[in-house]
């Protein structure tokens, strides 16, 4: 377990991170970035590093709080791809958000309209086919 962060951190719940096992706290001073993309681009690091064969980056949550954190996150996907080659999913209760690649010739079928894929953010309200 990774946690990321400028550390402005109540000094319990530092302490309490620090002491559970496997939790490496990393401190981040950029604050350009956010907390997400900054964890991204350690993640990246960890995966080159150790050498891991994966398929998918999945997080947890960042979906469910304010609505400008919730934008972050969705601008961290487009970030994503000049980090990790990667797809990144991310996932909260009942909300997923994914930055579909852009790939020639895939049409998406949304409410009755056939959209193009240019690599953006399509809002999916109902059933969709990719």
């Amino acid at each position: 377990m990774c946690c990321c962060s400028n550390m402005i951190l109540h000094p319990g719940l530092k302490r309490y991170l620090g002491q559970y096992q496997g939790c490496e706290l990393i401190e981040t001073m950029d604050q350009d970035l956010t907390d997400f993309t900054k964890c991204l681009q350690i993640l990246q690091k960890k995966i080159e590093k150790k050498g891991l064969q994966i398929d998918v980056i999945v997080t947890l949550g960042g979906l469910g709080g304010r609505f400008d954190q919730t934008m972050a996150s969705v601008e961290t996907l487009f970030h994503a791809t000049n980090i990790t080659p990667f797809p990144v999913i991310v996932i909260q209760e009942c909300s997923l958000i994914y930055l579909l690649q852009p790939v020639q010739g895939l049409i998406i079928y949304i409410a009755g309209k056939w959209t193009a894929n240019d690599g953006l953010c399509i809002p999916v309200l109902e059933r969709a086919f990719v």
